[in-house]
C-alpha cells in the first residue's frame, strides 16, 4: 500500500471489501461494515474493443456511503485472463 492509498483508507480489508461487493454485482447493498451503512456497485465504462497498444476491458466501481455521502470508492478494470472449451471450428 502506497502513501496516498493509505491517506485516502484504502486499505487492503477495503480493497477486499470492495471485491466482495463487487462479485455481488451491480447495484445497491446494505453494509454491515460499521463505517459504512451502503455500498454502490456501477459500471463505470462498457466493454472497449481492443486497439494497438491495448487490452479490451471494462471497468466497475465500488463506492461506500455513509450517511448518504459517498466517502470510499474503489474502481476495478476487469480485462479477460485467459479461457477454453471445446472446439467450435474445425480444419477439414
Amino acid at each position: 500500500m502506497n502513501k496516498v492509498e493509505h491517506k485516502l483508507g484504502l486499505t487492503p480489508t477495503l480493497k477486499r471489501l470492495a471485491f466482495y461487493f463487487l462479485k455481488r454485482g451491480i447495484g445497491t447493498h446494505a453494509c454491515d461494515h460499521p463505517p459504512y451503512d451502503m455500498v454502490i456497485v456501477r459500471e463505470l465504462y462498457g466493454w472497449t474493443s481492443p486497439s494497438a497498444d491495448q487490452q479490451a476491458q471494462g471497468g466497475i466501481s465500488v463506492e461506500f456511503h455513509q450517511g448518504g455521502k459517498r466517502v470510499r470508492w474503489v474502481e476495478f478494470a476487469c480485462r479477460d485472463v485467459g479461457g477454453g472449451g471445446d472446439a467450435i471450428v474445425r480444419e477439414v
